[in-house]
C-alpha cells in the first residue's frame, strides 16, 4: 500500500522479531486483506455448498490472485476443473434430462441400422435355405421317377 510504512521500519519502530512479524502477515494477511485466513481442510471432505463458494470465489481472478486462493486454500487448479464439471453435470441433468450426448445418439443410430441390415440379411438366408431344401426335395422326386 503507497505510503504504509515498510516491515523494517515496523520492526525497528516497535521492537518486534522479524519472525513475528512474518507469522502474523501469514496468519493475519497483508494491509491490503486483515481478514484472517480459514484453515484448510481436505479437498475431498469440503460439501457441495463449499464447493460451489470456491468455485464463485475464483471467478474474475487474475493468474497470481488463483495461485494465492489455491495455495490458502490447500488446492490444486485441477480439483476446481473437476467440481465446475460435476456442478455442469447436475446442471445438464436437471434442466436437460430427456438430452442425450450427440456421441450416444450417432451409436445408437448405428446401432439401429446395423440391427436392420442384420435382420434382412437373416430373411435372405432363411429363404435361400428354403430354395435349396425344395430343389433337393424336387431332385430327389424326379430323380426317383425314372
Amino acid at each position: 500500500m503507497p505510503g504504509a510504512p515498510s516491515k523494517v521500519e515496523i520492526i525497528s519502530e516497535y521492537g518486534i522479531s522479524p519472525s513475528a512479524l512474518y507469522r502474523w502477515v501469514q496468519e493475519y494477511g497483508n494491509s491490503l486483506s486483515m481478514k484472517k485466513k480459514k484453515k484448510s481442510k481436505a479437498s475431498h471432505n469440503w460439501s457441495p455448498k463449499e464447493k460451489l463458494e470456491a468455485l464463485k470465489d475464483i471467478k474474475g481472478l487474475n493468474e497470481e490472485e488463483l495461485g494465492a486462493y489455491l495455495r490458502s486454500n490447500g488446492l490444486h487448479s485441477h480439483q476446481l476443473d473437476a467440481w465446475n464439471k460435476e456442478v455442469l453435470d447436475v446442471l445438464k441433468s436437471k434442466f436437460y434430462p430427456n438430452k442425450k450426448d450427440p456421441k450416444v445418439l450417432s451409436l445408437e443410430k448405428e446401432v439401429k441400422a446395423l440391427q436392420k441390415s442384420l435382420t434382412r440379411k437373416e430373411k435372405a438366408l432363411a429363404e435361400a435355405a428354403a430354395l435349396l431344401i425344395l430343389k433337393k426335395k424336387d431332385d430327389d422326386y424326379f430323380s426317383g421317377e425314372e
